[in-house]
């Protein structure tokens, strides 16, 4: 169950033979019984809960749709070849052609 063993689970009863005494232990093990089916049905409700919001976000099409982004076919510059007509500066660039950004030389910052 819990990886507890016979001899352990008789150590745990002996002590709580001990501690809480033979009359109220009935009353101690169906309260424990009770918690723990109070808790299993709240891990139930849980799993129901998570399962609604997985089919509202609608998961599986979001999963597809990023699994067809990573099916599609690479231009020799590396980017998509789906959309050449809107490149991010606005021009319509030509097949191969690729643009290139060209860095800030470095300046060395000093604080006062």
């Amino acid at each position: 169950m819990f990886g507890v063993s016979l001899p352990e689970l008789l150590f745990i009863g002996v002590i709580a033979l001990l501690l809480i005494g033979p009359k109220d232990i009935p009353v101690a093990v169906r309260t424990l019984v009770r918690a723990a089916r109070k808790m299993q049905g709240v891990k139930r409700k849980l799993q129901s809960h998570i399962d609604d919001l997985v089919r509202e976000a609608d998961i599986a099409s979001i999963s597809s749709a990023v699994a067809d982004v990573k099916a599609m076919p690479v231009r020799r510059n590396g980017t998509d070849g789906r959309d050449r007509e809107n490149d991010l500066d606005g021009s319509s660039a030509k097949p191969g052609i690729t643009h290139s950004i060209t860095s800030m030389p470095y300046r060395s910052v000093t604080f006062v």
